[in-house]
């Protein structure tokens, strides 16, 4: 399989994403995270849609919910259902581990979470990007320059919320290359 990514993108973060996801392999085939944390719940998607009457954001130009001209649709495409049960599975791998669990378990889960912190430091130096994965937190209120300059005002950091936006996005990919939970033992680095 052929790599393509975003040339904005650094070596150092696609090295970590890639860590990542070989973390991820190995926590997958494991009974014991089977036994603990495999848990699936619906997740469905909602969809805005607008005509032209529609109240938009001047800065983002960005629709406003539960204004004239906005109609929000649930979706229920079947795979829409699989891209949950994935969303699921990565989410619930970035877990904390319980001293009850297997030792391998809670080793796999430190290993995860380690890399998840570092994709984490990675993505809040760069605007644009912690923008873009935490952009459901302020981003119909700020730009993103403005955004990064309050996060840097308060010594804030956004990170909390780019694992669900990173988990997100792995989660399509994932999709888009044959995974499938039912054989996710098969699908290795």
């Amino acid at each position: 399989m052929e790599k393509t990514y975003n040339s904005e993108i650094s070596e150092e973060l696609l090295a970590y994403i890639e860590n990542l996801c070989k973390n991820l392999s190995k926590l997958w085939v494991l009974e014991s995270f089977k036994e603990s944390y495999w848990r699936y719940s619906d997740v469905k998607q909602a969809r805005t849609i607008t005509n032209e009457t529609a109240s938009i954001l001047p800065i983002t130009k960005r629709p406003i919910r539960g204004f004239s001209g906005i109609e929000v649709k649930i979706s229920e495409d079947p795979s829409k259902k699989e891209f949950g049960r994935v969303l699921s599975l990565i989410i619930q791998s970035n877990n904390k581990p319980e001293s009850y669990q297997p030792k391998e378990l809670q080793n796999s889960l430190f290993k995860v979470q380690d890399v998840v912190k570092e994709i984490e430091k990675q993505v809040d130096s760069d605007p644009k990007l912690s923008y873009r994965l935490c952009d459901w937190v302020g981003y119909k209120t700020y730009s993103p320059e403005k955004l990064y300059e309050l996060q840097r005002e308060e010594d804030s950091s956004f990170s909390i919320y780019y694992f669900f936006g990173i988990a997100e996005i792995l989660a399509q990919q994932l999709i888009a290359h044959g995974f499938s939970i039912e054989k996710r033992n098969e699908f290795n680095e």
